[in-house]
């Protein structure tokens, strides 16, 4: 007589694991639910991106630009007055006068350039936020 044990098979329990359900959830989703995800997710980083460039932009580089430009205004009538100066002053020699005149002229012309190049930064500033904001709009 022969005694045989009898085994009973174990039966299999589904694992509850968050990290396998997690994983196989992963694996049920469809390519166009994996690209909506990841569309998703670009948008919300890029509208928080862009928000952020947009205040920078707003609050540090206009202000900082439209300054500039208030200083080059600024010099550039000081650069005048020395212009009206150099003009109607008297100098040891007529060539002193000439250079002194010529100097005060440049001045004067190095004053307007700068001031043409602040007020193209503003420019650019403004322009650059209103990119900006046609972006966030086109992520909206």
């Amino acid at each position: 007589m022969s005694t045989k044990k009898t085994t009973t098979p174990k039966t299999v329990t589904t694992v509850t694991n968050k990290f396998v359900k997690a994983v196989l959830a992963e694996l049920n989703k469809t390519e166009q639910q994996k690209q909506q995800e990841s569309v998703e997710e670009f948008v919300e980083s890029a509208v928080i991106d862009c928000t952020t460039q947009i205040a920078l932009q707003e609050t540090s580089e206009l202000p900082r630009a439209e300054m500039k430009v208030r200083k080059a205004e600024n010099d550039l009538v000081k650069a005048k007055k020395a212009l009206v100066k150099a003009r109607f002053s008297t100098s040891s020699s007529f060539d002193s006068y000439l250079s002194n005149r010529e100097y005060a002229l440049d001045q004067m012309e190095e004053a307007e350039q700068v001031l043409r190049d602040a007020k193209q930064a503003v420019s650019n500033v403004k322009a650059q936020i209103a990119t900006l904001k046609d972006v966030l709009a086109d992520f909206s």
